[in-house]
């Protein structure tokens, strides 16, 4: 398949490295399918980019993730489950910037 004519092409290739535990080469698929897709955005893309964030512990990039895809798909199934996972993350930013400044 021609990766322009089937950007979904790149979303499996993430899910496949993605379940591989191959998370570089996960996010470079899933960046790959961001870069062409319709204007109207891929929700799933996101959705898997804040999953590989997750395993890798980039918080906030996850948190971007989460919020475009949210943007992009407010009302799917996944989406009360981004909505609890934006609010921890941002519960444990005050505690996170607090551990690392000097008393």
């Amino acid at each position: 398949m021609h990766p322009l004519k089937a950007p979904a092409a790149f979303y499996y290739n993430c899910l496949a490295y993605f379940y591989l535990r191959q998370f570089p080469a996960a996010e470079k698929s899933a960046l790959s399918a961001l870069t062409n897709v319709p204007k109207q955005g891929e929700p799933r893309v996101h959705w898997m980019l804040a999953k590989i964030y997750e395993q890798e512990g980039k918080r906030e990039l996850e948190a971007e993730q989460l919020r475009k895809y949210l943007k992009l798909s407010p009302n799917a199934v996944d989406a009360p489950i981004a909505r609890q996972v934006l609010k921890q993350i941002k519960s444990e930013t005050p505690a996170r910037n607090a551990a690392v400044e000097p008393h």
